[in-house]
């Protein structure tokens, strides 16, 4: 409410639904402008699989409270689904979750896949067909997310501590970093440099790319 005394801006809310059971937590969440809950799956199984929930978190009331959420809500829901291979991506585990959206409101659902080295080795991304097949098989208001594909288009003056502080919050490839801070790659080329000679970061290779990370102890 504060925040829109002092802008006209869109206000979006980005949300995990475990809260949504509450009613007062529902009730605040109305005042956003667009809400962008993320439901990786509405089986027991794969959801536990997928998010490694507290085990007081149950799966039926997350789902309960954003049923009584998004048919009160009168602003815009793009649905959240991430997708990895061989756990949440079956045809049972969508339709399940085809069933779940015909009895809410939603104005679109994002899916996306494991693209970042993840907390555990196992979680692998789906592949184009995967996209494909699950798009099809959830319906037309399905958009695939595509992380990293806008690029800065102003220019700055990025230095090296900058770019540790990119590289706390997630783990990012070359092109990612100079995206993200509008640097080009040739000046990237020698912060990265000067942060692998004084042992601040670390690189991963997830895929076919190189991750750079800030190392634990920093």
């Amino acid at each position: 409410r504060e925040i829109k005394k002092i802008t006209k801006i869109p206000i979006a809310l980005i949300t995990n639904t475990a809260l949504f059971k509450y009613e007062d937590v529902r009730r605040d969440a109305m005042e956003f402008d667009i809400v962008l809950p993320s439901l990786d799956s509405v089986t027991e199984k794969s959801f536990r699989a997928v998010n490694r929930p507290h085990r007081e978190i149950k799966l039926n009331e997350i789902i309960e409270g954003l049923v009584s959420f998004a048919n009160e809500y009168k602003g815009k829901i793009f649905l959240e689904i991430l997708f990895v291979k061989g756990v949440n991506d079956s045809d049972k585990d969508i339709m399940a979750l085809r069933r779940f959206l015909e009895k809410i409101h939603f104005d679109k659902v994002q899916i996306n896949t494991v693209i970042r080295p993840p907390a555990y080795s196992s979680a692998k991304p789906i592949n184009e067909e995967d996209k494909k097949r699950i798009k099809k098989l959830l319906g037309d208001k399905v958009e695939v997310d595509i992380a990293f594909t806008s690029k800065s288009k102003q220019k700055t003056n990025a230095t090296k501590d900058d770019v540790k502080n990119l590289l706390k919050r997630r783990p990012c490839t070359y092109e990612q970093i100079s995206s993200a801070l509008g640097i080009s790659l040739e000046e990237l080329k020698a912060i990265i440099k000067n942060l692998e000679k004084t042992n601040n970061i670390r690189v991963n290779k997830f895929g076919e790319e190189f991750y750079y990370s800030v190392k634990n102890d920093e």
